[in-house]
């Protein structure tokens, strides 16, 4: 007699000022008997903000989870997190949550997959992959969109410019803190996946959506002839725990580079590097 296969719970979460209904065409093509899809509608505030604040939307986002675990199985099953942008974010302040309440005792934690996630913030100030571009172009508009208040203060943590961490530090650090609640959630991952955009990505920075340098060599010209393992598809590499004295950390300032070997202790991450081509231009890649 066949055993049942434990429920397992994906859980989908968008960015700022995104939807849920922003992952239909997923959520219809991964319909099978023992998988529940949540397309987290908690990340939005009663108001319908997504931008007032990272923990805000992760403690809404971690009570739905809760309660979708609840009705599905009382002896618990697998869970798996996609995150888009922001959602990334949000998704892992909601695991460190359960991880305090206890829930990913007995939900095992599959897979964690970030899309383009700014896990180090938006700025590009220094850092690696900087170049004058980003430096002297983009560095600016993203301290300016910030002031305008169009990401509220979630714009504010998303650009460390935040005190909402421990000690009054930026939120994101805290975030990545070795021993915290939110790395030992994601510790327990048996994947943890990074998919970032080589190509036509303005709003968030490789490294951070990364946590590694980026590619080095691609141009326009080359990537048309670069083998791919897919057609958006360019490579996947494992991430080692450790950050090497290669430069992984390099220009990215005591914060955030204490913020990368907090993450990158969790255990080894897969980077999925993508390009999406003409298709992605004008930052649309995103």
């Amino acid at each position: 007699m066949r055993t049942p296969r434990r429920p397992h719970l994906l859980v989908l979460v968008h960015g700022v000022h995104g939807e849920a209904t922003d992952f239909s065409l997923v959520s219809s093509l991964l319909r099978k008997p023992h998988l529940s899809v949540l397309s987290s509608r908690a990340s939005r505030s009663a108001s319908g903000s997504t931008a007032d604040g990272i923990e805000r939307a992760g403690e809404r986002v971690a009570n739905e989870i809760a309660s979708a675990c609840d009705a599905l199985s009382a002896d618990g099953g697998d869970i798996t997190f996609v995150g888009h942008s922001n959602g990334g974010l949000v998704s892992r302040w909601a695991l460190g949550a359960l991880e305090e309440r206890g829930v990913l005792e007995r939900w095992r934690p599959n897979a964690f997959v970030s899309l383009s996630s700014p896990h180090l913030g938006v700025s590009r100030k220094g850092g690696v992959g900087a170049n004058p571009l980003e430096h002297e172009v983009l560095q600016p508009v993203v301290l300016r969109v910030v002031n305008t208040g169009l990401y509220g203060r979630t714009g504010e943590q998303l650009a460390l410019l935040d005190a909402d961490g421990d000690g009054g530090e930026p939120l994101l650090a805290s975030m990545a803190r070795p021993g915290s609640a939110f790395v030992r959630a994601l510790s327990r991952f048996h994947r943890r996946v990074l998919v970032c955009n080589v190509t036509n990505e303005v709003l968030v920075p490789f490294y951070s959506a990364a946590l590694s340098p980026p590619p080095s060599g691609y141009t326009p010209l080359s990537l048309a002839r670069t083998p791919r393992l897919s057609t958006n598809v360019l490579n996947c590499r494992v991430l080692a725990p450790a950050v090497e004295a290669e430069g992984d950390g390099g220009g990215l300032g005591a914060t955030r580079l204490a913020m990368l070997r907090g993450l990158r202790g969790a255990g080894s991450w897969h980077r999925v590097d993508v390009d999406f081509g003409a298709k992605g231009a004008l930052g649309l890649s995103h």
